[in-house]
């Protein structure tokens, strides 16, 4: 494989907000990196023919970012954040987070990267791989194996993160579930790069987990598509809108214990100046899918499924209503 060198002016306005430079050559970019936390592709989106009927439907490819997921925006935000407030210290510091599988993955990269220690608490629904993956980066890997009060791992895990903290001073927890940096992360960046490709939004669909990333996409989107109807989709059994509390297979999506800062309040509903809630702003569906189709292909799993069910059911609610 031949390897090709350039100078690259960072002032130059082909080079972007996170690091990529991009040449045309083609039709396809030359991608120069200075680090693994800049493999993120901000504007590939991929067009879904027939999908729902006459709309147009376009997949936001965040899979190919480094570490596979979304939650690499996540996680640079979150630890930046301790960086910026100065409570994280090099090679002594240790970053604890909850993750069912990707922003664990994700958190592992960033703090191999930034010389840290990380701990991630995660529970039996983990995949395995991801699981391997997290420990290759130097994470320590605890798997909670008793169940909350209802039914899941989340409570259970929350109360190891305790016991943690308790027991080493240089242990810090992120506290993606109430830290505003998850919010901030996804409205200064994953609503700006849909705002930036499209002159026109009519509906999001968003798999929630903790509502991070519905509540920054939420929150900023609006700003220029003031009409748009933004969808939650969360898996049966997940309680973050309402729901009856039950067994959950697919992990990363859904929670057993309702968001605090991000839930659907903050996420997905405005008040007007009379202080009334407007909730046709946001809706939410309940998926059960476990494999993602998006007409001929197969794209993804997990939130990925349950997304597209998402778009499925509320395709098919709105022929019902004409």
């Amino acid at each position: 494989m031949g390897v090709r060198l350039a100078a690259v002016d960072r002032r130059a306005p082909e080079y972007n907000r996170a690091g990529l430079w991009f040449k045309k050559c083609r039709g396809r970019p030359d991608v120069i990196i200075e680090s693994p936390l800049d493999l993120i592709f901000r504007d590939l989106f991929y067009r879904v023919p027939t999908y729902a009927g006459r709309n147009d439907v376009f997949l936001k490819l965040e899979g190919f970012n480094v570490t596979g997921s979304i939650k690499i925006k996540t996680a640079i935000a979150l630890v930046e954040d301790l960086e910026q407030r100065g409570l994280a210290r090099t090679d002594e510091t240790v970053i604890v987070e909850s993750s069912s599988g990707n922003l664990g993955l994700a958190l592992s990269l960033v703090c191999a990267a930034k010389r840290y220690k990380f701990i991630c608490v995660t529970d039996p629904n983990a995949n395995r791989a991801t699981l391997r993956g997290m420990e290759l980066y130097g994470a320590k890997v605890v798997v909670v194996e008793e169940r909350d009060a209802v039914g899941g791992y989340l409570g259970s895990r929350l109360k190891k993160i305790n016991q943690i903290l308790n027991s080493n001073p240089n242990a810090l927890w992120l506290n993606q579930y109430a830290n505003v940096a998850n919010k901030k992360a996804h409205a200064e960046q994953t609503a700006n790069e849909i705002m930036r490709e499209f002159d026109r939004v009519d509906w999001v669909f968003v798999g929630t987990g903790t509502t991070g990333t519905l509540a920054g996409i939420s929150e900023r989107i609006r700003q220029k598509f003031s009409n748009i109807t933004i969808v939650a989709v969360e898996p049966v059994g997940s309680i973050t809108f309402g729901g009856a509390p039950a067994k959950r297979n697919i992990p990363g999506i859904g929670t057993s214990v309702r968001p605090r800062p991000c839930g659907s309040r903050q996420a997905g509903q405005n008040r007007g100046g009379d202080g009334r809630e407007d909730r046709r702003s946001l809706s939410f569906l309940r998926s059960r899918l476990s494999s993602a189709r998006w007409g001929k292909h197969r794209i993804g799993s997990g939130r990925s499924a349950t997304t597209s069910s998402g778009v499925w059911a509320w395709r098919d609610h709105r022929r019902s209503v004409g």
